[in-house]
């Protein structure tokens, strides 16, 4: 499963995907590329008979702070952006329906 989450509008998205926005410009992603440089960062700067615990332990700790964040995979994300581009499709549909209804009932 992708790490890949909007850290500003993860929040947004679940509790009412149609108010949220569909583009997060500037907005920062995590991916587990990141939790991979920062392993690999350690991994160089540590003497060879610590770095398979250090990293177990370090991937451990991010995974888990990660995990306590309100973020959203990836995926999620651009389901919840498909639906919401439908949504708003169909909501101005039924907005021209619903003035020309009432176009028509002023004209009795």
């Amino acid at each position: 499963m992708p790490h890949t989450a909007c850290l500003v509008c993860a929040a947004s998205l679940r509790q009412n995907p149609i108010s949220a926005t569909a583009t997060h410009p500037g907005h920062t992603m995590i991916d587990t590329k990141t939790i991979d440089q920062i392993v690999n960062t350690l991994r160089s700067a540590l003497p060879p008979n610590l770095t398979q615990d250090v990293e177990k332990n370090v991937r451990a700790a991010l995974q888990s702070a990660f995990e306590r964040l309100d973020l959203v995979t990836r995926e999620e994300f651009d389901v919840q952006s498909a639906v919401l581009s439908r949504t708003r499709a169909k909501l101005e549909v039924l907005e021209k329906q619903v003035a020309a209804l009432e176009n028509t009932l002023l004209k009795k």
